[in-house]
């Protein structure tokens, strides 16, 4: 069994936001096919509850490495766009 720091495909903060990325441990594809689902993303906002505010999946740790970065670089730039 994995243990908790080894689930973790990737955390990084960017400025009040968190994007976790993290290996589930269960299935999460509730459909009859396909492969299994066990990676998530989530970006997590500012506040005491630090409320989740965006959620993705994947099937690999290799899709889950490029979905963690990919997340992070776009709210990267969103943030630093002027308004």
């Amino acid at each position: 069994m994995l243990q908790t720091d080894e689930r973790i495909v990737g955390r990084t903060d960017v400025d009040s936001y968190r994007v976790s990325t993290v290996f589930l441990g269960i299935d999460h594809n509730w459909y009859p096919t396909g492969p299994p689902v066990l990676f998530e993303t989530m970006v997590f906002g500012e506040g005491a509850l630090m409320s989740d505010l965006w959620t993705a999946r994947y099937c690999t740790w290799e899709e889950a490495e490029a979905g963690h970065e990919a997340v992070v670089y776009k709210l990267k730039n969103q943030l630093e766009e002027p308004a």
